[in-house]
């Protein structure tokens, strides 16, 4: 059985801390982080939206909470659905 509360924490965290190290990547290296974007795009042309501009902290601090909330949420419900298949 895992720990519903400990998994749901750490999948948070990571996904969080990813989230952050791309917004940096884009903050730091806009063209690296594009590229690396478009090469996981097969066959569509991000070049329509790429914008001149990434996301400034405040904006980005929502998106990192609330990546963070989602992440809990989804992580902690699946390792109890996972818990109650497991039981049987």
């Amino acid at each position: 059985m895992l720990n519903s509360k400990a998994f749901a924490n750490a999948a948070a965290i990571v996904v969080v801390a990813t989230s952050f190290i791309c917004w940096v990547v884009t903050v730091v290296a806009p063209d690296l982080a594009f590229s690396v974007a478009n090469s996981w795009m097969h066959m569509i042309n991000l070049d329509a939206v790429r914008t001149s501009s990434s996301a400034n902290f405040g904006s980005a601090l929502v998106g990192f909470v609330s990546l963070g909330v989602v992440a809990w949420i989804v992580s902690y419900t699946l390792v109890e659905v996972y818990n109650r298949l497991a039981k049987k």
